[in-house]
């Protein structure tokens, strides 16, 4: 009987400790639910694209970081500051006075978001090019940095041989200039 009692021992020390963790396991709290980071960006963005179809450019302060920054390669720049954005904007919209921004996908992480958008407008004004009186329409991609509520920075990518195009403008190979 004492081999018995000895296997049996064996076997039940490690079913309690078994049991004893699955009970601690289970009755721990579930973990919290992530942030929900769209709810707390996705106002700013909604924010800045409203500003780029309304031209209320004195809505970004609420938004928007004063050191803001904003990179367009191709382009003759992007802003260095809040203020330098709001120039930059007022400037775009007097080339495209009907400018219209939509937001066709959104996607937000903690401190950063992804969007992808579409362009229209009408190139009526005077802007980097002289105007064409040509409507146009692009899409494009818009990767944001976040940080104490407001925007820091946007990274602009969109192809502007498409834009051009679609306004006129043609290529002119190289060495074909001379003729």
């Amino acid at each position: 009987m004492m081999k018995e009692e000895a296997t049996s021992n064996l076997f039940a020390v490690p079913a309690v400790v078994l049991t004893v963790l699955v009970m601690v396991v289970a009755c721990q709290a579930p973990a919290p639910p992530p942030p929900d980071w769209s709810a707390q960006n996705g106002p700013l963005i909604e924010t800045y694209i409203s500003v780029w179809n309304s031209a209320n450019f004195d809505e970004l302060d609420a938004v928007m970081a004063t050191g803001f920054v904003r990179t367009e390669p191709g382009v003759s720049g992007g802003a260095n500051n809040l203020d330098e954005m709001k120039e930059m904007m007022a400037s775009f919209r007097s080339a495209w006075p009907d400018t219209q921004v939509t937001l066709d996908e959104a996607h937000y992480m903690e401190n950063v978001g992804v969007l992808l958008w579409t362009f229209s407008g009408t190139n009526t004004g005077e802007g980097a090019t002289p105007p064409t009186g040509k409507p146009a329409e692009i899409s494009g991609i818009s990767f944001f940095r976040f940080a104490d509520g407001k925007i820091t920075e946007e990274h602009v990518r969109y192809d502007t041989a498409s834009m051009y195009g679609q306004l006129g403008f043609t290529l002119v190979p190289p060495g074909a200039e001379s003729g």
